[in-house]
């Protein structure tokens, strides 16, 4: 989807070159690499990069990283959210939020969650619902996303979140068990399910991604750019597009992507550090 918005921006003429984080894609101009890098470094808009939720994490568990998001990056436009669903053993007795917390009050301590990672969105995700439930919960860390989703399966742990995308297929067809969606609205993977917003207002469970550029962009290229990336999510064929990806796209102002990237930093910052996570 990326790839697809990049080519909307407006500059006839001259190459965009877009940097990811999802290995190396030519397609025309556009030019992935490995890493989200400092990398690019004239501000004229002519090259941006696709930043995720883990760059918001990773302000504080990568303290050596030659970055610091706000400083060295110029939010541009938010692209999408892909939101995470909570989904549980069939084993376990519980069909809701509410049974699952009071089940676990009950029993602190014995329920064990699996995420993909000591400091992974997935992670933190779980940490923060624990904290709000207060509930206690072990931590159970996969290699990968896949071998999470089968320890839940065979009933090896009890609960996670993964992608609402990935999980429904499962949960339809009776392998484990939805309890919940990360969205602030109704999921269209998984619209049966409660959000978890609706028991703690403004909650939101998922990854996002979205456009930086350099530092130092002037405001109106940002305002160019920003304007040409919301017009395409407001495409219909986009919207769709999105929704069958498990994705919902997000046009917002600059200032509001600005104001979002700041929020989540210090709401990690202050999960990570409660969760016990040791920066690197």
């Amino acid at each position: 989807m990326a790839l697809r918005a990049s080519r909307e921006i407006p500059f006839s003429g001259s190459d965009l070159t877009v940097l990811g984080t999802k290995g190396m894609l030519r397609t025309g101009p556009l030019r992935w690499v490995e890493e989200f890098t400092l990398t690019i470094t004239d501000p004229d808009g002519h090259t941006l990069v696709v930043g995720t939720t883990n760059q918001t994490i990773n302000e504080t568990l990568q303290l050596r990283r030659p970055f610091r998001l706000m400083e060295d990056f110029t939010p541009v436009a938010m692209i999408n959210r892909v939101p995470f669903a909570l989904a549980v053993t069939n084993s376990l007795p519980v069909h809701s939020l509410a049974e699952l917390i009071a089940y676990a009050r009950a029993r602190p301590g014995e329920l064990n969650y699996a995420s993909s990672g000591p400091g992974s969105a997935l992670h933190l995700s779980m940490e923060r619902l624990r904290r709000l439930a207060g509930i206690e919960l072990q931590h159970v860390p996969f290699r990968n996303y896949a071998e999470a989703r089968t320890a839940l399966m065979a009933g090896q742990i009890q609960l996670m979140f993964d992608g609402s995308f990935t999980l429904a297929p499962l949960i339809h067809a009776g392998q484990i068990r939805g309890l919940a969606t990360g969205g602030l609205r109704s999921d269209r993977q998984l619209p049966e399910l409660p959000t978890l917003a609706e028991t703690w207002p403004g909650f939101e469970a998922g990854l996002w991604n979205g456009f930086f550029g350099p530092a130092g962009m002037p405001p109106a290229v940002v305002e160019r750019l920003n304007a040409a990336v919301n017009r395409f999510l407001a495409d219909p064929k986009v919207i769709e597009a999105h929704a069958s990806l498990g994705a919902v796209g997000l046009p917002m102002t600059q200032a509001a992507f600005r104001d979002l990237i700041a929020a989540e930093i210090a709401r990690h910052a202050e999960v990570v550090k409660a969760a016990g996570v040791s920066p690197e």
